[in-house]
């Protein structure tokens, strides 16, 4: 059917009236009204207690099965207009708040039963039904203050938190209460050294292990009630659940999930975490694994499985894989990529016939349903293994597969069962730690461990079951934030044809892993950046983080622990805020200084000094010369970094302490004092702040020729802006009409031209040859327009030296063309 085009409205005639096509809309006044039940003899037991209306001269009726309630608005008074069971109407005039009584109406989350003393009326509050509807910030605020009324229980609105930087101060005030409160509450067992560990552990690190040890012991179940919620007895003797932070009401008891173990290993940087960490998977491992240790017994790290390759994609004969090479013409333009609307219409058009197409052929039979697709994309058969549960091939050598291992199940299917338990702690720290944490692991223990380190489904497919063979599974935050994609469960969209390759999923995220240790935890300190995301989906008995630093930002920075750790119910951030950090930022530590002490353990250097047993420091100075290279070099860098400095201070008062500043803060004030000290031990620290970032230097010759050059290029731009400025004074006096001092100005530009500008010696300062042509021309124009000015010598010569110029400056980029 075409496309009708759109006829525009006659003017009427003398004899015809005019037709108005405007629809007409009647102003018409709709009042909503909410309907009222009475009790029943499911809600009768949930009564709360009674609140006043208003007043009313009405008489309410005795009984009645439905009341339909709306509001009008009178004289800046709102009033009530109740009808029962559509005959008897009452006026009520309200004397509370508008929107709260507008409120027990409009959610429908009370049965109401209405009484009046005299000319004041008052209603029975009925919890309708439980659990309530979806809570959201009106009716939790309704909740709280019918709560607030009845049962006296009031709840302190908390406005919004700014953004507080914790301070040095603050932050050591936090560690020595919560290690004073941890000290008081536990007792910890004894520690006995395994043999298999070879250092002997200090005093402090005895503690920790045996810290560590004691948050591993599996906790009772207990029924507990959740801490946001209290219970409450009604008059009917009924038991409710009431939640004053999120306005919330339950009939059964909410209780805490069940907590994990695991904790905070946050001990001050190099007092030994990892060897605490190792200390632990030695002391406490899996009821089934038990390690065994001897003096020629060393563990046995692998560091790279044998690497897949994939296959070359396999072509028909009557394909050719080496098309030829198109010539692409030099002044080729390339097209707008942006697309026409007929042109989007065409490829809809194109899509869903396709789709029709496709939908059409699916009752066909197919050929082949249990064809290869494997992870490397070749279809060969040879090799080929069939998953039990979706019958697709795989090769086993690339899916590292073995009979040993059992039935086989391709990525995709392993998903949908259950988590297989291993004995294994998997270790994730950053990249630069990896190689350190396998050189601890070799040094301190002496036990025949199997260690793997996992670079990644991308660089080999580990199958599943092999992960349950070793011991120690080490891993960076880089490869896992690389396989978060492969862990989606989302259902892949249709295709017209089959999808050839496989995704070779993540296999660390079907383990149960006895011990899961995070190193550098302040990584995870937001919980929703996508390493954190990653981490979450790891499955353990037991997790740790270890950090030497778990506070970077301010205090909110250990709920991002705390949430991967899972310990409820603090890793609720409802749970978080109204508990533990509203009631911090108002000044009440004690909570989160109570639950920290049981989290978290952590030893300063200052407090077990004693025991670090470190050698008397011995102090030797040596004073030592500048040669005249190094001092240029140094009263530069020291000139910058002063100023830099003064200027970052210009922020603060000079009476504020370093120790009552954040980390950041102090970090951009001493940064400045870090690049002179740097700059002493070696120029390339200082590349790109006075240096030219381009050369790398190696020696004090070296040093010498970048800093002429350094000065060359300044000397060159100082002089680009002098003529600059010679320029464009000239220019200002022509505009004012005195075509002589604008000739002077350009002669003084024509001066520098004839000392600068010598071309046999390149290392000369030269002029801009376009500020060069700007000045020749208009020094030309002004002779030829005003004969009498004072003529030189190459006054003759001007236009044509211009002329040449212009001809040499373009020539370069008329070559390139």
């Amino acid at each position: 059917m075409g496309r009708t085009k759109a006829v525009p409205v006659k003017f009427a005639s003398k004899n015809v009236s005019s037709l108005d096509t405007s629809k007409k809309s009647r102003a018409r006044s709709v009042t909503r009204s909410f309907t009222v039940f009475p009790p029943n003899n499911i809600n009768a037991d949930y009564y709360l207690g009674n609140i006043w209306l208003g007043i009313s001269n009405n008489v309410l009726p005795q009984e009645w099965q439905k009341c339909k309630v709306s509001f009008i608005n009178n004289d800046d008074t709102l009033h009530l207009k109740m009808e029962f069971d559509g005959s008897i109407v009452v006026l009520i005039c309200v004397s509370d708040d508008e929107d709260f009584i507008k409120g027990l109406f409009q959610f429908k989350l009370f049965a109401m039963k209405f009484n009046n003393m005299e000319d004041k009326i008052s209603v029975e509050l009925h919890i309708a039904e439980l659990p309530l509807p979806k809570i959201n910030k009106s009716i939790s605020q309704v909740i709280r203050i019918v709560f607030a009324r009845i049962f006296n229980i009031e709840f302190c609105e908390v406005g919004q938190i700014k953004e507080h930087k914790t301070c040095l101060e603050e932050i050591d005030s936090l560690y020595q209460h919560v290690s004073a409160i941890r000290n008081k509450s536990i007792s910890l067992p004894e520690y006995v050294q395994h043999p298999s560990l070879k250092p002997q552990l200090r005093s402090y690190q005895q503690n920790a292990v045996s810290w560590m040890k004691l948050k591993e012991q599996p906790l009772t179940t207990s029924e507990e009630l959740h801490p946001l919620y209290q219970p409450l007895c009604l008059s009917t003797k009924k038991v409710i659940y009431y939640s004053k932070y999120l306005g919330d009401v339950q009939d059964e008891k909410p209780l805490m999930s069940q907590r994990q173990t695991g904790g905070i290993l946050a001990d001050e940087m190099g007092l030994g975490k990892t060897v605490e960490v190792l200390a632990c998977i030695l002391s406490n491992p899996m009821a089934s694994m038990e390690v065994t240790g001897s003096n020629s017994a060393s563990p046995k790290i692998i560091r790279r499985p044998p690497k897949r390759e994939r296959q070359p994609t396999t072509c028909d004969s009557k394909y050719h894989c080496s098309p030829k090479k198109l010539k692409v013409p030099e002044d080729w333009v390339k097209l707008s990529s942006r697309k026409s609307s007929v042109r989007v219409a065409l490829e809809c058009f194109y899509e869903s016939a396709l789709e029709e197409m496709v939908i059409s052929n699916r009752g066909l039979p197919k050929l082949d349903q249990n064809k290869v697709q494997c992870i490397c994309g070749d279809t060969d058969m040879v090799g080929s293994i069939m998953c039990v549960n979706c019958l697709k091939y795989q090769h086993s050598k690339c899916m590292g597969f073995r009979a040993k291992y059992g039935e086989y199940r391709c990525p995709k299917c392993w998903t949908e069962q259950p988590l297989l338990e291993s004995k294994a702690t998997l270790i994730i720290c950053p990249t630069t730690l990896q190689t350190q944490w396998c050189d601890e692991i070799c040094k301190h223990i002496s036990a025949s461990m199997k260690v793997l380190v996992y670079e990644g489904s991308k660089a080999a497919s580990i199958y599943p079951a092999k992960l349950k063979d070793y011991d120690l599974v080490l891993t960076t935050y880089q490869v896992l934030q690389a396989e978060l994609y492969f862990t989606e469960t989302k259902q892949a969209p249709a295709l017209r044809r089959e999808q050839r390759y496989l995704c070779p999923g993540c296999p660390l995220t079907l383990i149960k892993w006895w011990r899961l240790c995070i190193d550098e935890a302040q990584t995870v300190e937001i919980p929703t950046a996508m390493i954190s995301v990653m981490v979450k989906k790891l499955f353990a008995c037991h997790r740790w983080a270890i950090t030497g630093t778990p506070i970077t930002r301010d205090i909110f920075g250990f709920y991002g622990l705390i949430d991967y750790l899972q310990l409820s119910p603090y890793s609720d951030l409802e749970t978080w805020n109204h508990l533990l950090y509203y009631p911090h930022s108002q000044g009440n530590n004690e909570p989160l200084y109570t639950y920290l002490a049981e989290i978290m353990w952590r030893s300063a250097k200052y407090d077990v000094v004693g025991q670090i047993n470190i050698p008397k420091q011995t102090l030797n100075e040596y004073i030592i010369e500048f040669s005249a290279v190094e001092k240029f070099y140094y009263r530069r860098e020291h000139e910058l970094c002063t100023n830099q400095f003064l200027d970052k201070l210009k922020n603060y008062s000079g009476e504020v302490l370093l120790s009552s500043l954040d980390r950041s803060s102090i970090r951009k004030i001493m940064a400045p004092l870090l690049s002179i000290r740097q700059a002493c031990n070696h120029p390339n620290t200082a590349r790109g702040r006075y240096l030219g970032a381009s050369k790398s230097v190696k020696s004090m010759e070296g040093l010498l020729d970048a800093l002429i050059e350094k000065n060359n290029t300044d000397s060159e731009e100082n002089l680009r802006i002098v003529v600059s400025a010679l320029n464009g004074l000239a220019g200002i006096y022509l505009l004012l009409q005195n075509p002589l001092e604008a000739t002077e100005h350009y002669r003084q530009v024509m001066q520098l031209a004839a000392r600068f500008n010598n071309e046999e010696d390149k290392k000369q300062l030269t002029i801009d040859k376009l500020q060069l042509i700007h000045t020749m021309h208009n020094l030309a124009e002004i002779i030829e327009t005003y004969p009498n000015m004072p003529p030189t010598l190459r006054d003759q010569q001007l236009r044509q030296d211009c002329l040449n110029l212009q001809e040499k400056y373009l020539e370069k980029y008329i070559t390139q063309v």
